[in-house]
């Protein structure tokens, strides 16, 4: 899995795909194998030969179930200044680790990517 999480291209699922030196779209997978981008609004195919571009973008919820898989327990969530999230999360052995970020979902995947011995996406 480089670069994110396995693609998940059932339709419902927002995806992603990251483009050198531009950064990343996102896209809400449509029936039919159809991509909704969330940037520009057009519609597109997803094409198979192009599947290994893409990755999975997580919900909050997914992240969250993830963390608790891993024996750790999400203990505080708080929104500091109307602009930064405050995380903290337990690990099995009482080892309580706090993160700040601007975006929530990605706070949590730092604490399920270090759970996980990877980099944060």
């Amino acid at each position: 899995m480089r670069g994110g999480y396995p693609l998940d291209s059932r339709p419902g699922k927002v995806i992603g795909r990251g483009f050198a030196d531009v950064g990343y779209e996102v896209f809400l997978v449509l029936p039919n194998r159809m991509l909704l981008s969330l940037l520009t609004g057009e519609q597109s195919p997803l094409r198979d030969e192009e599947g290994s571009h893409y990755f999975s973008v997580p919900s909050v919820e997914e992240v969250v179930a993830r963390i608790e898989e891993g024996g750790s327990q999400l203990t505080r969530l708080l929104r500091e200044d109307r602009r930064t999230w405050s995380v903290g999360v337990e690990g099995p052995g009482g080892d309580l680790r706090t993160e700040s970020g601007a975006e929530l979902l990605s706070t949590l995947l730092t604490f399920f990517s270090a759970e996980r011995g990877e980099k944060a996406a």
